[in-house]
């Protein structure tokens, strides 16, 4: 049998990034008001669907986050507006 060739680090497999540890950059506010309006969508559905109490409280959990979350940038304009008078 034939030993396998050495691995070296031009020849070794690219580990899968970690979202939970790996940081992923700049993100365009963008690309976050997008994930927001998408995910409410999905968070409305959820809550016309549910059918325990439970599931319901979650999902209206889970809007009123992404109402607060999509209206952070308002939020940061009028704060640093405030912050430069």
């Amino acid at each position: 049998m034939a030993n396998p060739p050495p691995v070296t680090p031009r020849s070794a497999p690219k580990p899968e990034p970690n979202p939970l540890t790996d940081s992923p950059g700049v993100i365009p506010w963008l690309e976050l008001e997008a994930y927001f309006k998408e995910t409410r969508e999905r968070v409305i559905y959820e809550l016309a669907h549910a059918e325990e109490l439970k599931g319901l409280y979650a999902a209206q959990g889970k809007l009123a986050l992404l109402d607060e979350l999509s209206n952070l940038h308002a939020i940061i304009f009028t704060l640093d507006h405030l912050g430069k008078e």
